[in-house]
């Protein structure tokens, strides 16, 4: 009947899951989770590491976005979620909440221009947001006005990954053309002001994942080949 049908669909979408991006809260109790299905899990650390399988289930799951959930970010006491479908923002507090059955997202970000591009990535610094697409570009939003503030061309394939250098405005982005860019964000948005290959001696090799560590000082890259 259909509820042997549901079952059957249920445990059909967990076999297909495929994890995309995870984030601890700020407290650090909860992790959440994004998946290809739109859908947002959050689990309850302390009864996720029991060794019990029925503690290791999501003790929320939000039906999030449209489409895969491709990035995820936490941002002071919020949770921003990037798919095809724009960039979303949760407050941890009802994502969290036992009494909270259907949370809405606290902001709803967006461009139309952006043409359905899925965001791979993200960073923040205060209330900017910076995203990186799949149509090759990184995307600076302001979460206060909830517009795109600048665009950073200079890839030529997707964006998969952003991070921020607070201690020198600086915005790194790394892209599957091999490349990784390294902008100004205060006085040279229109191109990098360093472009570094580390993908570009591998065959079809791209950079997946590009960060620094606190000070700035270091930076450190994926390449897959």
């Amino acid at each position: 009947g259909r509820v042997e049908l549901n079952k059957a669909m249920e445990a059909l979408i967990q076999f297909y899951t495929v994890v995309y991006d995870q984030q601890f809260s700020p407290c650090g109790q909860y992790l959440a989770t994004s998946d290809n299905y739109g859908r947002i899990a959050v689990f309850n650390v302390a009864r996720a590491q029991n060794l019990n399988v029925e503690n290791g289930t999501p003790s929320h799951i939000i039906k999030a976005h449209k489409g895969p959930i491709y990035s995820l970010i936490t941002s002071g006491q919020s949770l921003l979620s990037g798919g095809t479908d724009g960039i979303k923002v949760w407050a941890w507090s009802d994502i969290t909440s036992s009494s909270t059955c259907h949370p809405k997202a606290t902001l709803v970000v967006k461009d139309v221009q952006q043409q359905d591009y899925e965001i791979n990535s993200m960073a923040v610094n205060n209330d900017m947001m910076y995203a990186g697409s799949g149509d090759g570009r990184v995307y600076e939003w302001d979460l206060q006005q909830s517009c795109v503030k600048a665009t950073y061309s200079g890839h030529q394939d997707y964006v998969h990954a952003v991070s921020f250098r607070p201690s020198s405005n600086q915005l790194i982005s790394a892209s599957e053309d091999g490349s990784v860019c390294v902008w100004d964000t205060v006085s040279a948005k229109d191109k990098p002001i360093k472009t570094l290959h580390p993908g570009a001696k591998e065959e079809k090799g791209f950079v997946c994942c590009a960060t620094c560590n606190s000070t700035g000082d270091w930076m450190v890259m994926s390449v897959h080949c």
